[in-house]
C-alpha cells in the first residue's frame, strides 16, 4: 500500500503552523507521511543587499552583510527545525523536516515532485494598507507557488477547527471532468459534501436548466453531487479581471469552513484559472482559512489507505 506523500512548507509565521496541523490530520488520515522543508532565502538576502557595479564602495562589505544575513537566517532555521521536531514527536505520524537554501518558490516546486501534495502557510495581505505593495522585502510564497506549482497545492491562511464541505469552482466555457472527478474522489475520501459551482457570465452560455441536465447525463457519476450556477457579473467579466475584485460581483460565497478548490492549468505559457484570471489573484483576495489550488491535468492523488472507511483522524 502507497501512503500520501504531503510536503509543508515551514516557516516561522502563525499561518505555518497552521498548516502544519492541517498536513498532520491529513496524514492520519490517510496513514501518510509529512516532510516539512524550511528554505534559507539566500535569493531574497542578495537581492535586498546586491550592488551590482561599485558606486562610492566596492562589493565587499556587501558580500559581508549577506553572509552575516544568510548565517543568521540558518541559525533561525535551525532553530525552528528543532522545534517543530519536538512538536511532530507528539503527532502520532511519521515526519521528518529538512532544510535547503536557494529560491524559496522553486525549492518547493522541486521538492513537490516527489510528493503527492503541497500544503503551505500564508498571512493574507492586508487590503487596508494601500501602501503595502511598496513593500519590497515582502514576497508572497504562496502567490508564486499557486502559478507554479506541478501538485496540488493547499493555502492555509488561518486557523481550521475544520471543513464541513467541499466547494469545486469551475467555469462554464471549460469543464475538465478528468479533474471534476479526482476532485469528486478526494471530497468522498475526507467524507465530505462536494458540490460542483459553475461560474457563468450570463450572457452566452445555456440556461441554467439545461446545463444540470447536459452535465449529469454526460457523467452519471456526477448523479449525487450537487451542482450550483452561479452568475458573474460586472464590468471586469469582459476584461478578465480578477473576479473578486470591487467592480465584480458573485452571487454565491464560500463559508468559511469551507475547502474551496480552484483548478488551474497551462495556457500560452502561463498559469490561468477560471475565466483566464491569473492563479495569484485568488490567493491575494480570497480571504478564507484556506485554498486549494489544483493543476488539473495532475489527477492521481494517492487516496488509498487502511483507514479511508473510518472517521477517526478526520478533518471534519
Amino acid at each position: 500500500m502507497q501512503q500520501l506523500s504531503i510536503l509543508l512548507g515551514l516557516t516561522g509565521s502563525e499561518q505555518s503552523k497552521y498548516a502544519a496541523e492541517v498536513a498532520w490530520a491529513l496524514a492520519k488520515r490517510c496513514e501518510g507521511r509529512v516532510h516539512a522543508l524550511h528554505v534559507v532565502d539566500t535569493r531574497s538576502a542578495w537581492d535586498m543587499l546586491r550592488n551590482e557595479k561599485p558606486g562610492y564602495i566596492g562589493s565587499g562589505v556587501y558580500v559581508l552583510a549577506y553572509e552575516t544575513l544568510c548565517n543568521s537566517h540558518r541559525n533561525i532555521g535551525n532553530a525552528l527545525s528543532e522545534k517543530f521536531t519536538a512538536v511532530a514527536e507528539g503527532q502520532a505520524v511519521p515526519t521528518d523536516v529538512f532544510m535547503l537554501e536557494g529560491d524559496p518558490v522553486k525549492s518547493v516546486c522541486d521538492s513537490a515532485r516527489d510528493n503527492d501534495l503541497v500544503i503551505i502557510g500564508h498571512e493574507p495581505r492586508n487590503s487596508a494598507k494601500k501602501d503595502q505593495h511598496r513593500h519590497i522585502v515582502r514576497f508572497a510564497v504562496a502567490e508564486a507557488l499557486a502559478h507554479e506549482c506541478v501538485k496540488p497545492l493547499i493555502i492555509v491562511q488561518g486557523a481550521l477547527a475544520g471543513w464541513s464541505n467541499m466547494s469545486v469552482l469551475v467555469s462554464a466555457d471549460h469543464l475538465n471532468f478528468e479533474f471534476i472527478a479526482a476532485a469528486v474522489r478526494l471530497a468522498r475520501f475526507l467524507e465530505l459534501p462536494v458540490q460542483l459551482v459553475v461560474l457563468t457570465t450570463g450572457t452566452h452560455e445555456q440556461p441554467a436548466d439545461s446545463m444540470y441536465k447536459d452535465i449529469r447525463a454526460a457523467h452519471p457519476e456526477l448523479k449525487d453531487i450537487q451542482i450550483e450556477i452561479a452568475e458573474l457579473s460586472g464590468v471586469a467579466v469582459e476584461k478578465r479581471a480578477s473576479i473578486f475584485q470591487q467592480e465584480i460581483e458573485l452571487d454565491w460565497k464560500p463559508d468559511p469552513d469551507t475547502l474551496m478548490v480552484i483548478p488551474t492549468r497551462s495556457s500560452g505559457g502561463n498559469r490561468v484559472t477560471v475565466f483566464d484570471t491569473s492563479p495569484d489573484l485568488f490567493v491575494r483576495h480570497l480571504s478564507l482559512p484556506s485554498i486549494m489550488m489544483w493543476p488539473e491535468e495532475h489527477v492521481d492523488l494517492n487516496l488509498e489507505s487502511k483507514k479511508s472507511k473510518k472517521k477517526s483522524a478526520s478533518l471534519r
